[in-house]
């Protein structure tokens, strides 16, 4: 969407190769009860819009953020009543000022909120975001819906990972790029997709100026708490 003032409401989307639902340069946008699961991007992106509204929306298994607001310098945006949860990233921010997220549930994702700064982009640097009353856990779809968070609160740390790291020859350790993600702990992946629905699909395309955020907070964290194992081939 590039007009001004469009809502979308009460829609779902799913297996998208990129972006679910995406405006650019439009202000007062609104997203509302939407729902995404498995899609090769974004769930939700707004780029260069102010005064928008993203509320009570259910977003799992984006291979990049689950949301995004970016590149404006007075955002005056608002994220509510939301759930993130299985993506590589559960919010990002890129040069998005005047940001509000609160009341909502960020669910073992590799990042959970992440406002950051980027000088190749427009509007650098990120100022001033508001963060309160946010959760983590395992949250139900029901969460967004509700206005009351419903989710059993975790005893662990660690959320997932978007990279497996392996033993290479030398007894070194290699990470590698995935779409699944991994619990601490657990022998095999987790899929991304929800029951009955298919595997989310990396998409060949990439925005080529933004850094993968969630790739370097997850190689930090996997090569923190994973020992080399010594004498192993490459998988």
């Amino acid at each position: 969407m590039y007009a001004d003032g469009v809502s979308i409401l009460n829609l779902s989307a799913h297996n998208f190769p990129v972006d679910a639902f995406h405006w650019n340069g439009a202000d007062r946008f609104r997203a509302s009860y939407l729902t995404i699961w498995n899609v090769g991007q974004y769930g939700i992106y707004a780029e260069d819009g102010e005064q928008g509204t993203v509320d009570h929306d259910y977003v799992s298994g984006a291979a990049d953020a689950a949301y995004y607001i970016g590149e404006c310098k007075h955002c005056r945006a608002t994220l509510s009543h939301v759930v993130a949860t299985l993506s590589a990233v559960g919010y990002s921010g890129t040069n998005a000022s005047e940001v509000t997220i609160r009341d909502s549930v960020w669910d073992r994702n590799g990042a959970g909120i992440v406002p950051n700064t980027y000088a190749n982009e427009a509007h650098p640097p990120q100022a001033r975001a508001t963060i309160i009353r946010n959760s983590k856990g395992i949250a139900s779809p029901e969460a967004s819906v509700t206005g009351s968070p419903s989710f059993r609160r975790r005893t662990g740390s660690c959320s997932t990972r978007v990279l497996s790291v392996t033993p290479d020859r030398r007894g070194g350790r290699v990470a590698t790029a995935s779409r699944t993600t991994s619990s601490p702990g657990a022998a095999g992946p987790i899929s991304l997709s929800p029951a009955g629905s298919a595997p989310a699909t990396a998409s060949s395309k990439t925005r080529s100026q933004r850094p993968c955020l969630a790739t370097w907070v997850c190689l930090a964290v996997a090569l923190r708490r994973r020992p080399a194992t010594r004498g192993s081939p490459r998988s």
